[in-house]
């Protein structure tokens, strides 16, 4: 699931730390800024990744995006 938001400002700042970043301490950096995905709770905190569409060049920007896969995927 993609990060919803229309904030370029806020998604510039998640895409300089993405590469330096793993992706629980990106997605700890996103709930600083504000950001969560949808159904957020105690019992749900999927990571927030960087990934590219099939066929996409790796380099281009990619997406960031909610990581809904279950850990056996």
């Amino acid at each position: 699931m993609p990060v919803a938001t229309t904030d370029s400002a806020l998604e510039a700042r998640l895409r300089e730390r993405a590469d330096e970043l793993s992706s629980r301490e990106l997605t700890e950096f996103a709930h600083s800024l504000g950001l969560y995905p949808p159904g957020y709770g105690e019992d749900f905190d999927p990571p927030l990744v960087l990934t590219w569409p099939p066929g996409e060049d790796f380099d281009s920007e990619g997406l960031l995006v909610w990581d809904l896969r279950s850990d056996e995927d």
